[in-house]
């Protein structure tokens, strides 16, 4: 039962979209030894991150990591691809894949309607 509710909650968000169609999305990048991930605003799971895409957007990231208090966490808002459900990251452990094309903006602020 909690698998169902959990995916039907997926496929409302990350899930829906086309792979090979961009969208704009928004969230919490969190970065960690072996840990990648990406929390949409509004959203409860976190999903695999692919910043092999992105060398030179990805900049900001890295400045918004180590500007913070923590230096794992950034508020992203970018355009990016996403594919799932499936098998992705680390120890295929997430459900789906987010692929940035643009990370438009990068800070260590994390708006209170999207956690930290």
């Amino acid at each position: 039962m909690v698998a169902r509710i959990f995916l039907a909650t997926a496929l409302l968000c990350l899930g829906c979209a086309r792979p090979d169609t961009p969208q704009n999305v928004r969230g919490v990048y969190i970065h960690s030894f072996e840990v990648s991930t990406f929390r949409e605003c509004g959203n409860w799971f976190t999903a695999w991150i692919d910043r092999t895409q992105t060398p030179l957007s990805w900049d900001k990231v890295e400045g918004a990591l180590r500007a913070g208090p923590r230096g794992t966490t950034a508020y992203l808002e970018m355009t990016a691809r996403t594919r799932g459900p499936g098998r992705y990251g680390h120890l295929n452990q997430y459900w789906y894949e987010v692929t940035p094309t643009v990370v438009t903006l990068a800070t260590p602020e994390v708006p209170a309607e999207c956690g930290s």
